[in-house]
């Protein structure tokens, strides 16, 4: 999708934006990773970040009082030829 017009936008102040919870094995259709769990925008989502694929494997939220024009995110990682 194309999103023509302005695409700046104002993000609110929000304490502890990014923080990891802890370290949990994620499945998704590209495999198995032991991934950091990072908390978003202090609550209103998830981000899985796996060293062995070298980028976010999972990201997950509701993020519409954060971010205008998103919503509902639910992204995983299909496939990687990362070595």
């Amino acid at each position: 999708t194309v999103f023509l017009g302005d695409n700046s936008f104002l993000l609110p102040s929000i304490t502890d934006a990014f923080f990891c919870l802890n370290k949990e094995n994620i499945t998704v259709p590209a495999g198995t990773y032991d991934t950091y769990n990072i908390t978003v925008f202090g609550g209103a989502g998830q981000c899985y970040y796996a060293s062995e694929a070298g980028n976010v494997v999972k990201i997950k939220g509701n993020f519409g009082d954060v971010i205008p024009y998103i919503t509902t995110i639910n992204m995983e990682l299909l496939s990687t030829t990362y070595s």
